[in-house]
């Protein structure tokens, strides 16, 4: 029987393109893929699948949920984030005061957010020609990062998969709060850490 994989993705990533990076990844399971929007975690827990998967602003939303999913089902975060900010003590590097720029450039300018994003992620392979879904849930999603915090509670049932190049996580800071986890010489980009979801469970 195939593993049923339900993903959230990350904070301005098209949903097609993470879907096809993880079905390249992992091409013998069956996978979903939602936006990082306000209906993705009901979505990803009513899916049925036997594995949740998220990346970046996905693992977060995913982990602040953490009480809502069932104990058998397998739990993997690429690129995990505890808590968005530098200032919330949990492995950001990012100060508020950057990411209060970033939400008032989306207001004004998204697509040149988008870039900025990208730009301080490492994802500079990510269009920026389009929208990867809705503005409106492009600010929801900032103010994710903002607002939400991971209780400690959350971490013991997750399998981290961490970048020790992030360059929006501290890595160090990361591997001290999951227990469970799997490290590589690799930047914040997803197309780095899927294929060591394999391996990690």
């Amino acid at each position: 029987m195939s593993e049923n994989w339900a993903w959230i993705s990350g904070w301005g990533i098209q949903p097609e393109r993470f879907q096809a990076a993880v079905e390249s990844a992992l091409p013998n399971a069956t996978h979903t893929v939602f936006a990082p929007e306000p209906e993705a975690i009901d979505a990803a827990l009513h899916s049925g699948a036997s594995h949740l998967g998220g990346y970046s602003l996905g693992s977060l939303l995913l982990m602040t949920a953490m009480d809502r999913i069932d104990a058998t089902s397998k739990v993997v975060c690429l690129a995990p984030i505890p808590a968005f900010c530098k200032e919330a003590e949990m492995g950001g590097r990012t100060p508020r005061s950057i990411l209060e720029s970033l939400q008032l450039k989306v207001e004004r300018k998204p697509e040149a957010a988008l870039k900025l994003f990208y730009r301080l992620a490492g994802l500079s392979q990510e269009p920026t020609d389009t929208l990867p879904y809705s503005l409106d849930s492009l600010k929801w999603g900032l103010e994710m990062l903002a607002t939400l915090s991971a209780h400690k509670t959350a971490f013991e049932p997750v399998h981290a998969v961490i970048g020790e190049e992030d360059a929006l996580m501290d890595s160090n800071a990361l591997r001290e709060l999951f227990p469970n986890h799997t490290s590589t010489s690799q930047s914040h980009s997803y197309h780095h850490l899927l294929p060591l979801v394999a391996t990690a469970l």
